[in-house]
């Protein structure tokens, strides 16, 4: 890949990032904001260092080579760490406000659904701007010579498929939230803290 293709690539990734996106809540149209995965003035601020984290972040496919691996670790500060556009302000706060301003109880069946329910979000989320991505990518006036090769084709489609996948998951969890019928089993394993 030319710098000048490398360039092009990395503004494609920065407008998918930078583009805004609609709350995942049901019926919100609001713009998202950046949703944590795990809450910020709890967990997160636990688990920083001088409010930094090492993410393990995922390169996009042109950037491998044999020595360099789909993944790496990368320094990012807390008010970017594990975070996506995933829900609006009012819904980021009022959703998970009951665990969040409290103890958090990881046994609670209420308090799993809504976790459960905010990691998913955020994965659906992150498989769309993957999506995006390689849709921008694959424009033709996007300046890049790619070969639109049958494993890129398969690689898109199941892109779409794990997300159609995930939102049907996404519909089962709104709808145990709502009755909290018990259909849902989840197991909470504790871990001795290991010192860096």
């Amino acid at each position: 890949m030319t710098i000048d293709e490398q360039k092009k690539l990395d503004n494609i990734l920065k407008v998918v990032r930078e583009q805004s996106y609609q709350c995942m809540c049901p019926e919100c149209t609001q713009d998202a904001i950046n949703s944590h995965y795990l809450q910020r003035h709890g967990v997160l601020n636990r688990i920083s260092k001088n409010n930094n984290f090492w993410e393990l972040k995922h390169k996009p496919p042109f950037y491998w080579t044999d020595s360099i691996y789909a993944y790496e670790f990368k320094k990012c500060g807390i008010n970017n760490a594990f975070s996506i556009p995933t829900f609006c302000e009012k819904h980021d706060n009022e959703l998970f406000n009951f665990f969040e301003n409290g103890k958090l109880d990881c046994d609670d069946y209420k308090t799993q659904l809504f976790l459960s329910f905010r990691t998913l979000c955020c994965d659906i989320r992150k498989f769309e701007q993957v999506l995006n991505q390689w849709l921008l990518i694959l424009k033709e006036d996007s300046g890049l010579n790619i070969t639109v090769s049958p494993q890129i084709i398969n690689h898109i489609e199941n892109i779409k498929n794990t997300i159609l996948k995930q939102e049907n998951l996404k519909e089962h969890l709104l709808c145990e939230i709502q009755h909290f019928s018990g259909a849902f089993t989840f197991k909470h394993f504790t871990y001795d803290q290991v010192k860096v």
